[in-house]
């Protein structure tokens, strides 16, 4: 099964943002030795990425890392999201199953207290 991979320039400029976002977790110090200059180079990358250009930082980003990593793994990713499909769609059958069953017991032991009564 193939699964398309099609993302709107915002949400590719979102994406890089978050991806670098997620770098506030480390400390400053381990990735830029002063810690004064870490937040405006911050400042300047995370521009760069947003500038309101056909081919801004966010797009190279994409374009250049991300998107030839997805499709280099792409039957990887489509292989996990089918089995997880299959795995869910089992999980339900399973749910459903044991909820009808339990649903009828329910109704027939109510019929049998109504009926001995």
């Amino acid at each position: 099964m193939y699964h398309a991979l099609i993302i709107h320039k915002t949400w590719q400029k979102r994406a890089v943002v978050k991806t670098i976002d997620c770098r506030d977790i480390v400390p400053t110090n381990f990735y830029i030795s002063d810690p004064t200059a870490s937040k405006p180079l911050k400042c300047i990358f995370l521009v760069y990425c947003m500038l309101p250009t056909n081919w801004n930082g966010s797009l190279k980003i994409y374009y250049r890392i991300i998107r030839p990593f997805f499709l280099k793994h792409q039957k990887k990713v489509d292989d996990a999201l089918d089995k997880a499909a299959t795995t869910a769609q089992e999980v339900m059958d399973e749910v459903e199953s044991t909820a009808k069953d339990a649903a009828a017991d329910t109704v027939r032991r109510q019929y049998v207290d109504n009926k001995s009564d």
